[in-house]
């Protein structure tokens, strides 16, 4: 099918590949589409993502490259009308942002932590301030975020084949 017409609510004839053996089943697949960040009225980036959280990808995304520190930093974020088949995002943030961050990509945008692509290698948390919760978590309390975690991913459930981003507090 087309990009983006595929979705999770009909199954598709499939094989799957078990002890040597292949077998015809039928499986969801995750749908998926391009889209288009526009910044301060600039391109950004296109990502191809599963459609739904588009806001949070967005400016989360914009906060991993950090053109933003905060919700506090935006003026205005709103779905425009699609592009050629791309939903568009445009973000407004109070300072100007310099174009040549914009375009500081060697390689596609993914719907990421923000550090692929980049063009030289920073340590995340030149990126990400550390929360300052004064401890570390420890192995039960991360096994616990990863289940709560992937009890509301529905669509991985589903589909096996979506990625999802969460955070936690202690």
């Amino acid at each position: 099918k087309a990009l983006g017409s595929i979705n999770t609510r009909e199954k598709f004839e499939a094989k799957r590949l078990e002890s040597g053996l292949a077998e015809i089943t039928r499986e969801w697949v995750a749908e998926e589409g391009p889209l288009q960040i526009l910044v301060n009225g600039l391109p950004f980036t296109v990502t191809l993502r599963t459609p739904g959280e588009d806001r949070k990808l967005v400016l989360g995304l914009l906060f991993a490259e950090g053109l933003m520190e905060g919700l506090k930093d935006i003026v205005s974020s709103k779905e425009e009308l699609p592009a050629g088949g791309a939903q568009v995002w445009s973000v407004t943030l109070k300072k100007p942002v310099d174009a040549g961050k914009l375009s500081n990509r060697s390689l596609a945008s993914t719907s990421s932590c923000g550090l692929c692509g980049k063009t030289q290698w920073e340590p995340p948390a030149a990126l990400v301030m550390p929360a300052p919760c004064g401890g570390e978590f420890d192995a039960a309390s991360l096994t616990h975020c990863f289940e709560e975690m992937n009890a509301r991913q529905e669509l991985f459930g589903r589909t096996g084949g979506c990625h999802a981003a969460a955070v936690f507090s202690r």
